[in-house]
This record gives structure tokens, sequence and C-alpha cells, in this order.
């Protein structure tokens, strides 16, 4: 079963990291020169590691993502864009996080020593 813990020394696995500086380019204009759209990206600098200090690799690829969002006259309706946008950056890069953890510990299970032939479950052929 996992547990979620707050004590990181109790933790069989501990993720740390943090959002580096967001940026926002505007990406297509009208023909008087006012921004239709923007780009935002972001990007994640983290580090996983074991219990025992294994550094679970993370490829910085999945860190990153950029979307496409809006421009507006509209101050409110730009901000709620942009906000919309950075959810789903959000949302995207955890999904990818989650899923290279999950392949880790999957290929980790995989090599893992099982039980040795002869041994009480384990059925000879």
């Amino acid at each position: 079963m996992t547990r979620l813990v707050s004590d990181p020394s109790r933790a069989d696995l501990v993720l740390r990291g943090k959002v580096l500086p967001l940026e926002t380019v505007s990406t297509s204009f009208s023909t008087v020169a006012l921004a239709l759209e923007y780009t935002v990206k972001m990007e994640l600098a983290l580090e996983m590691k074991t219990a025992d200090g294994e550094v679970i690799p993370i490829d910085s690829e999945a860190t990153r993502e950029s979307e496409l969002y809006l421009a507006s006259a509209d101050a409110e309706a730009a901000r709620k864009n942009r906000a919309e946008a950075l959810q789903r950056l959000a949302d995207v890069l955890a999904v990818r996080v989650h899923d290279a953890l999950n392949l880790y510990l999957q290929d980790r299970r995989r090599d893992a020593p099982g039980p040795e032939a002869g041994e009480p479950g384990m059925e000879s052929s």
C-alpha cells in the first residue's frame, strides 16, 4: 500500500523540485501588430530519490512543455486564458512525472530477484 507521509526521512520516495521561471511570448499578431496568441512555457527542475539515496532519472523532455492561449483586450479574459493554459501545463507535466515514476518502479520490480526455484509458492516445471 502506498501512503503519503509528511516527513521525508520516513518516505520510500522523495520528490523535490520547483517550477522554473515561466516564459511567455507572443506567437501571432494582427495586421496592426496586436498580439492575438501567446505561448507560455513551463519547466520543472525535479529530483526524485529513494530512501537509500538512489536517484530516479526523470527525462528532462518530460519536465517541460508549452501551451498556446488567446490574447484579449479584456484584461480579465486574458488572465483567465493564461491561467487555464498554466493549469493544462501543470496537468500534463504531473502526468508525465507520474508516468516516469511508474515506469521506473515497474522496471525495478521486473529486475528484482524473485524467489528461487523450489521455494514454497513456486512450481517447478
